[in-house]
């Protein structure tokens, strides 16, 4: 079963250009996840028996970015089951056209005894299984390492509202960090056309600051979010830069 989100992008969500950021595409994606828990009867990411679904890995693709007010729809869908991992796939329109594909992965956690546990079996039957894959690399083959070495690195403080109702930093603030740290490695700011990022340890409230690194390989960037003591995030990035003659000017969105 698909389940679409249609919503119009929001003024707290674009940059100085009127562009969405990416952190605020990737919290709309979780809006549309959300919306098919909700669609096949839970209510809340929790799940009844004490278990949360968390995010371990994602990968985005943006074609074209949306603008301010623009309208767009999200179409997402369970892709089904391999081993501890469950797999979902996103697709992102404006109008007719297509502007963004997108892939999770899923572990299934057990938060009394704070570790990974099995999936239920019944899973593929509540949210029920499309196979149809639209991003272009298939995450279970991505084997990511993080960097040691750092060619820039900057500090970053973690706000009170970077934490959600599970009381770890969202899954896409981690994309704010990042946007973060690239607008001060060019001391400017570029989109980023292709990201995935592996998910290794939670960011919880008692980490105040944290360091976000980039490296540049001959393909694109390596990065990682990590502390003295952890590696939280670590994974590639391209950049794509942005024509803004070629945007589509915003008085034919509104």
């Amino acid at each position: 079963m698909k389940v679409s989100l249609k919503r119009k992008i929001d003024y707290v969500e674009v940059d100085s250009k009127f562009i969405i950021t990416l952190h605020s595409l990737v919290r709309i994606l979780q809006e549309a996840t959300i919306k098919h828990f909700q669609k096949v009867g839970v209510p809340k990411p929790q799940v009844n028996d004490g278990s949360v679904w968390i995010l371990y890995q994602f990968g985005i693709e943006v074609l074209q970015w949306a603008l301010y007010e623009e309208n767009i729809e999200i179409v997402t869908w369970h892709r089904g089951t391999k081993g501890y991992k469950v797999y979902r796939e996103f697709e992102v329109y404006s109008g007719k056209e297509k502007i963004a594909t997108a892939s999770a992965v899923y572990l299934y956690y057990d938060l009394k005894n704070q570790k990974i546990t099995k999936i239920p079996e019944d899973i593929n039957t509540i949210y029920s299984v499309e196979d149809e894959v639209v991003f272009k690399e298939d995450l279970a083959l991505w084997k990511p390492v993080p960097r040691v070495n750092q060619e820039f690195q900057v500090s970053i403080t973690t706000r009170l509202s970077d934490f959600d109702p599970m009381e770890h930093v969202n899954n896409s603030v981690y994309f704010d960090y990042i946007e973060t740290m690239l607008f001060s490695y060019w001391n400017m700011e570029k989109k980023i056309s292709k990201i995935k990022i592996q998910y290794t340890k939670e960011i919880n409230k008692s980490v105040k600051i944290l360091k976000a690194g980039i490296s540049e390989d001959g393909a694109g960037y390596q990065f990682k979010l990590f502390d003295r003591e952890k590696i939280f995030a670590f994974g590639e990035i391209e950049i794509k830069e942005i024509d803004l003659s070629k945007v589509r000017p915003i008085s034919s969105i509104i």
